[in-house]
C-alpha cells in the first residue's frame, strides 16, 4: 500500500499531478505506461518532482488534459494566486490574484480554464473563466457561468457543446447515499441554455466525455462510483468500478484514459480495456511527520483525551479512552505520568466533562448523568438523568461541593448541588431564567449567572436580557439552593473561570479516527426509521484504519476525518477547520463583485416587487426574526406575499416565524358600521408563494415544511438540502479541528420528520439556468408571478355556532 496520500490527482496529457503535504507533484509519463501501477524498476525510473519549488502553500491543482500544463492555486501574502505551470519544464504564467481561494472546476474549452469564486453563501459559486494564453477572450456562451461543479469539453470535437454538472450543494463524495435537494444534475450546454440530459441519476458530478461516452460520478449503489452513458443521455447506464468501501471522490481525464481519485490513492480507468489499476505513487523522502511524533504524550496511539483539568497544585487529571476502554491518567506538573487507572464503569458512556479538586474527580455525561470517579475505579453516581444539555461541573477547591446545570428542555437551565461528603444534593430553578456557568472562588462560595431566556422561543433562540451574576455562601450553601435564597450580586467583579487548561495535545490520527467513530456511535440520526449514526465494522473501517496509517499532514488528517463523516451519511456532520487562512480583500481578477448571492435577490426584488410583497429572509435566526417581524409591523393591504427562503442558511427559530407568518396569512378582523359597507381593520396577504432551491437548509426547510402545509401558501423552486437533524455542540478534535454531528432528530409534524436526507419538495419543480447569471431562477419567477395573479388559492372555513 502506498505511504502517502495524494489529494487531486489528474492528467497533464500523460503526466500524473496532484497534492501531497502542501506541494503541488508531477509523476511524468506515469498514464502512458502499459501498466500503470507496475512497480519503479529500471526501465521506468520515475520519481516524483514539484511543481512549484518556492515555500507557498499550494491549495489546488488540475492538469490540462491534453497538454503538459497544470492549473496550480497557491496562497501568499496577498491573497491566492493563479497559475499555470508546466509539468515537463519549470516555467510558470501567472494569471490572476484573487481574495477568496478559487476552486478549479474544469477546462470548459483547451484554452479557458474555469474557476469557482465562493460567495457570501458556502453553496453558491461565481465562476471566473482565464484565458491560458493571456488575451482573457470569454467565449460568449460561458459568461455569467454560476453554480457549476464540473465543466468538460469533447477531446475530439465531435461535440461542440460542453456537458456541466450543476452541484450547488453537496458534492456526492461527501455524503453517503445523500438524497437531498444538493443531487446534481447532468446538463449539456448548448449555445442559447442547458438541458437536462435524459438519464436516471442519483447524485451525479464530475462529468468527462471521453470516446463518445460521458463518464460520471454517482452513488447509485452505495459507494461512489464510476457510471457512462452516451453522450446524449439515451441508452444505458453502465457501472466500471466497484469501490465497495470509501467510494471514489474525483474524476478526471486524459487524452485516452481517465483518473480517478478514492480516499488518497489515484486509479486509472482505462474503458476501451475495462481496466482499473492502482497507480504506484512512490514514497518520497521527508523529515518525520509531525503527526506521527507522540509528542511526549503518555497516551498510546489508539488513545485519545475525553476531557482534562488541573488542580490547583498543577497536578494535571485526563480521561482518554481507546475503542473499547476508559482510563483516568495523572500527571505530575512536569507532564509525567504518575498513575493510570482504568474505569470499565464508563466504557459504555459517552462522558463530556472531568473536573479535579483535593484528590476528587467527577465526570458528567448528557447521556448518563455525573459521577465521582473513586480511588478503586469504580463510579459513585450523583446524577443517571439523561438531559438535553449539562454544563460542565464545578469542584469546590475543598473537594466537598460540586455544582452543575442542567437543561432538560428550552425553558432554562437548572442549578444542581451536591456534598459529596454527606451525599445531600438539591437543585434550584427559577422560572423563565437560564442557569450557567456555576464555578467556586477560592474562598468556597458558590457564583454562577442567571439570564432571562425568550418568553417565545426558550433558550433556542439566543438568550435576552442583561446577564446577572449570582452568588450562595460558602457556608450552607446546600440549604441556600433549596430554599432559593440567592444573592445577586452588584459588583460581580471578575468571574472565577475553570481551573487553568492544560496545552493542547497532538492526538495520533489512529486516536482520531477512533475519536470520531466513537462519537458517531452515540447519537440517533435523522434518517427515515430513525437508524443510528455510525460506521458499521467491516470493510470500510478497515479502509479507514488503512488510511489513518499513512496520514503525514493536516491535509491528509482532514482527508481521514471526511472520509468517516460522509460513511455516517447524516447531515450536519462536518468537519471545522479552525486553522483556515484568513480570506483576503482583494478583489476578483475580472474586476467583478464576487457577491453573487445579492445581485440575485436584488433582480428578484426588481421582477416581483410591483406584484407582490417580496421578502428575503436569510436564515431563520436573528436576520431572519429581525425581518419578518419588520414585515408584520409595517404590513397594510392584502397584497400577495413572496417569501424568498433560496439560500436560506438556517437557525433556531423556525417554528416561531411560521406561527407570525401563519397569523399574518389568517387575520382577517373588519367592521360594519349599520348602514355602511364593511371597512377592513387587520388585514394580511390573501396568498403567499415560497420559494426555496437546492441551497435551502436546515431551519430554512423546517420554516418552508411548515408553510407548505397552509393552505393559502404555495411553495415553488427546487428540493431543498434535506438537513432535518438539530446540533448544538463541536467536539474538539486537536490539530485545530474540530467536527459537528446530528444529536437529536426534529420534527413535529409529517412533512417536516422527512427532511433528513431527503428534503422537501415543492409542489412545482422549477430548473434553475446555470448560463443565465442573474437571470438563473428567470423561469421560476415568471411562475411566481402567474401564480400572485391568478387570484386566492382554496380559503379556510369557520363555522359559527349559538348567537350573541
Amino acid at each position: 500500500m502506498d505511504q502517502q496520500i495524494i489529494h487531486q490527482p489528474s492528467a497533464a496529457a500523460e503526466d500524473l499531478v496532484y497534492l501531497a503535504q502542501g506541494t503541488a507533484w508531477v509523476l511524468e509519463g506515469r498514464l502512458a505506461l502499459d501498466n500503470p501501477g507496475a512497480s519503479d524498476g529500471p526501465a521506468h525510473p520515475i520519481r516524483p518532482r514539484a511543481l512549484v519549488h518556492e515555500d507557498l502553500d499550494c491549495r489546488f491543482v488540475l492538469g490540462h488534459p491534453a497538454r503538459h500544463q497544470a492549473v496550480v492555486v497557491r496562497s501568499t501574502a496577498g491573497g491566492y494566486e493563479v497559475a499555470i505551470h508546466g509539468t515537463r519544464d519549470p516555467t510558470g504564467t501567472a494569471l490572476g490574484t484573487f481574495g477568496t481561494a478559487p476552486v478549479p472546476i474544469g477546462w470548459a474549452t483547451p484554452d479557458h480554464v474555469l474557476l469557482g469564486l465562493r460567495g457570501e453563501d458556502a453553496a453558491l459559486v461565481e465562476n471566473v473563466i482565464l484565458d491560458v494564453t493571456g488575451t482573457r477572450t470569454v467565449p460568449d456562451h460561458l459568461r455569467g457561468v454560476n453554480h457549476l461543479g464540473s465543466i468538460d469539453h469533447d477531446p475530439d470535437g465531435h461535440h461542440p457543446e460542453s456537458t456541466i454538472i450543476t452541484t450547488a450543494g453537496i458534492h456526492p463524495a461527501h455524503w453517503r447515499s445523500y438524497r437531498g435537494g444538493a443531487a446534481g444534475r447532468l446538463q449539456r450546454l448548448g449555445p442559447h441554455v442547458p438541458t437536462d440530459l435524459p438519464v436516471a441519476i442519483g447524485n451525479a458530478a464530475d462529468g468527462r466525455i471521453l470516446r463518445e461516452r460521458l463518464y460520471f460520478l454517482d452513488d447509485l449503489h452505495g459507494a461512489v462510483d464510476v457510471y457512462s452513458t452516451r453522450t446524449d443521455g439515451a441508452g444505458p447506464i453502465t457501472r466500471h468500478t466497484r469501490f465497495t468501501g470509501l467510494g471514489a471522490t474525483s474524476l478526471h481525464r486524459s487524452k485516452d484514459r481517465l483518473v480517478v481519485g478514492s480516499a488518497g490513492r489515484a486509479w486509472i480507468l482505462d474503458p476501451g480495456a475495462e481496466s482499473l489499476i492502482a497507480v504506484s505513487v512512490p514514497t518520497r523522502p521527508s523529515p518525520e511527520s509531525p503527526l506521527m511524533a507522540d509528542a511526549g504524550s503518555p497516551l498510546g496511539p489508539a488513545e485519545w483525551v475525553v476531557a482534562e483539568d488541573r488542580s490547583q497544585d498543577g497536578r494535571t487529571v485526563l480521561l482518554a479512552r481507546t475503542a473499547t476502554e476508559v482510563f483516568v491518567h495523572g500527571l505530575d506538573p512536569a507532564g509525567q505520568q504518575c498513575h493510570t487507572l482504568q474505569v470499565p464503569g464508563l466504557r459504555d458512556h459517552h462522558v463530556d466533562h472531568l473536573v479535579t479538586a483535593a484528590g476528587r474527580t467527577v465526570v458528567s455525561s448528557d447521556v448518563a448523568g455525573v459521577a465521582e470517579v473513586l480511588t478503586d475505579g469504580s463510579l459513585r453516581w450523583l446524577s443517571t438523568v439523561r438531559c438535553h444539555r449539562r454544563g460542565r461541573p464545578a469542584l469546590r477547591p475543598d473537594g466537598e461541593l460540586v455544582a452543575w446545570t442542567e437543561e432538560t428542555g428550552n425553558r432554562g437551565a437548572s442549578l444542581h448541588v451536591v456534598d459529596l461528603t454527606s451525599g445531600e444534593q438539591t437543585h434550584l430553578e427559577v422560572p423563565g431564567t437560564h442557569l450557567g456557568a456555576p464555578a467556586f472562588t477560592r474562598e468556597g462560595e458558590l457564583v454562577f449567572s442567571a439570564r432571562p431566556v425568550s418568553p417565545w422561543a426558550g433558550t433556542a433562540s439566543p438568550l435576552e436580557g442583561v446577564e446577572r451574576w449570582c452568588s450562595l455562601a460558602a457556608e450552607d450553601t446546600v440549604l441556600q439552593a433549596r430554599s432559593g435564597r440567592v444573592d445577586v450580586r452588584a459588583d460581580p467583579g471578575e468571574r472565577p473561570g475553570p481551573a487553568q487548561a492544560v496545552p493542547s495535545r497532538r492526538p495520533h490520527p489512529r486516536a482520531v479516527l477512533e475519536q470520531v467513530l466513537h462519537l458517531a456511535s452515540f447519537f440517533p440520526g435523522g434518517a427515515a426509521g430513525g437508524a443510528a449514526l455510525g460506521v458499521p465494522e467491516g470493510r470500510v473501517t478497515e479502509e479507514l484504519r488503512g488510511l489513518a496509517g499513512r496520514v503525514r499532514d493536516r491535509e491528509d488528517l482532514a482527508l481521514l476525518v471526511r472520509c468517516a463523516l460522509r460513511e455516517i451519511g447524516q447531515s450536519h456532520a462536518g468537519l471545522r477547520d479552525h486553522a483556515e487562512h484568513t480570506e483576503h480583500a482583494v478583489p476578483a481578477a475580472d474586476g467583478g463583485s464576487a457577491d453573487l448571492l445579492t445581485r440575485l435577490r436584488h433582480h428578484s426584488r426588481s421582477v416581483l416587487a410591483s406584484e407582490a410583497e417580496y421578502l428575503v429572509v436569510p436564515d431563520v435566526s436573528t436576520s431572519g426574526y429581525a425581518a419578518v417581524r419588520d414585515l408584520c409591523r409595517r404590513w397594510r393591504g392584502n397584497r400577495p406575499l413572496v417569501l424568498d427562503l433560496r439560500y436560506n442558511s438556517g437557525g433556531q427559530l423556525a417554528d416561531h416565524l411560521a406561527a407570525l407568518l401563519t397569523h399574518m396569512l389568517q387575520r382577517s378582523a373588519a367592521a360594519r358600521v349599520a348602514g355602511s359597507a364593511v371597512i377592513p381593520l387587520i388585514e394580511g396577504p390573501d396568498r403567499a408563494v415560497v420559494l426555496i432551491n437546492e441551497s435551502t437548509g436546515s431551519g430554512g426547510e423546517h420554516l418552508a415544511a411548515l408553510l407548505s402545509e397552509h393552505p393559502r401558501a404555495t411553495v415553488l423552486g427546487r428540493r431543498t438540502v434535506g438537513a432535518g437533524t438539530g446540533f448544538h455542540r463541536r467536539w474538539d478534535l486537536g490539530w485545530d479541528f474540530s467536527i459537528t454531528l446530528p444529536q437529536y432528530r426534529l420534527g413535529g409534524s409529517p412533512s417536516r420528520w422527512a427532511l433528513e436526507n431527503r428534503g422537501l419538495s415543492p409542489d412545482r419543480e422549477h430548473p434553475s439556468c446555470p448560463t443565465a447569471g442573474v437571470g438563473l431562477d428567470d423561469a421560476l419567477l415568471q411562475d411566481t408571478l402567474r401564480e400572485v395573479r391568478a387570484g386566492a388559492g382554496p380559503q379556510t372555513t369557520t363555522t359559527e355556532r349559538g348567537c350573541r
